[in-house]
């Protein structure tokens, strides 16, 4: 069973190793300099210890733009919760269509930014977009710009 096991500790090794050198590592970094006086260039003084968590928390500037923040990433999680659980829950209906509803839903998802960016400039193009020939059409705009 012990030879088992060093086998096994073998094995992942280099994995856990990754794992540290490239988790572990920069965390101890942020933890270090968080503690230490750093100028401008990025040179380290000395230790402060928590000096520093001290200033920035006694800052009114950084308190609004924490909370402002917080509200930000509360009413995005909740507002993203409450719309897409009902499109969730009717999804996973049985309902003639499905597939494609399943599928358009999921579509935007699924295309690269790249793509969806090569998508819109094709539609703004100023002389055979689609959307310069749809307001051309509805009189908007008197010619493609």
């Amino acid at each position: 069973m012990t030879r088992r096991l060093s086998t096994a500790w073998l094995l992942i090794f280099p994995s856990l190793a990754l794992a540290i050198a490239v988790i572990l590592y920069p965390f101890a970094q942020i933890v270090r300099l968080a503690l230490s006086d750093v100028s401008r260039f990025g040179q380290i003084r000395g230790f402060v210890g928590t000096a520093n968590f001290a200033r920035v928390f006694a800052d009114p500037i950084f308190l609004g733009a924490a909370l402002r923040t917080l509200e930000w990433t509360i009413c995005v999680v909740v507002g993203t919760l409450l719309s897409a659980l009902p499109v969730a829950i009717v999804l996973n209906r049985p309902f003639h269509g499905r597939s494609l509803a399943r599928t358009l839903v999921m579509l935007p998802w699924a295309v690269s930014l790249s793509m969806a960016a090569v998508v819109w400039l094709w539609a703004f193009n100023g002389d055979y977009g689609m959307i310069n020939a749809m307001l051309n059409e509805a009189g908007v705009i008197a010619a493609p710009t």
